[in-house]
């Protein structure tokens, strides 16, 4: 409480609590902390372990946000750069993949991935690239004393997701298959052997008249 107080009466307008805090947030936090100083000062020496940790709560509610601001600030870069990392990686290994499915097949092997594999991964990685850029283009609008629509969080969690991805495909063992055949169903099997018996029938019958 001390500690936001003199940040509050500090004034400097190029501090990072200023930077990203609104001047409407600022006087809701005075307002609070003139709030609770009067309640220490009145009913403090008396007041329960439970009472305390409400009021410093209520200060925290207020103050959580801009301290949330100034960290995603700070944090944004790299977990922007681990995303682009991430996607330049799923999309070299979906174009891998697929140039090496369409060799194993043409040599006719059971490929290593799976078409819906592959297809997959292109999809998360077109989603996560679709995100970022909605999201740059939209924080580049925003003031630092605004809340992020583009979080480091959730970059870094879409760039482990498709990482995970690449790094369970490739650890993978292929061993060359011969790819397998269709073999026929029970039904046509059954329709063949039962054209085979009406033409050696009819063959039959044939010769009998002669």
């Amino acid at each position: 409480m001390y500690r936001l107080r003199d940040t509050l009466a500090d004034g400097d307008a190029q501090s990072a609590f200023f930077e990203f805090s609104t001047e409407t947030e600022r006087e809701k936090l005075s307002a609070k902390l003139e709030e609770v100083s009067t309640w220490l000062d009145d009913l403090g020496h008396s007041a329960s372990t439970t009472e305390l940790v409400s009021r410093k709560a209520g200060l925290e509610v207020l103050e959580t946000p801009i301290q949330t601001r100034a960290r995603d600030h700070v944090a944004a870069p790299d977990a922007i750069a681990e995303l682009q990392t991430a996607l330049v990686a799923g999309g070299e290994f979906v174009t891998g993949a697929r140039s090496n499915r369409t060799k194993e097949e043409e040599l006719g092997f059971e490929p290593k991935y799976t078409l819906e594999e592959i297809d997959g991964l292109e999809r998360k990685v077109k989603d996560s690239e679709r995100w970022l850029e909605d999201k740059l283009a939209k924080q580049a609008k925003l003031a630092r004393n605004q809340d992020r629509v583009l979080r480091p969080a959730d970059a870094e969690s879409r760039a482990r997701t498709i990482l995970m991805q690449v790094v369970k495909l490739t650890k993978r063992r292929w061993v060359a298959r011969p790819k397998k055949t269709a073999t026929p169903s029970a039904a046509e099997s059954t329709t063949s052997t039962a054209t085979s018996t009406a033409e050696e029938s009819g063959k039959t019958h044939d010769r009998s008249e002669l």
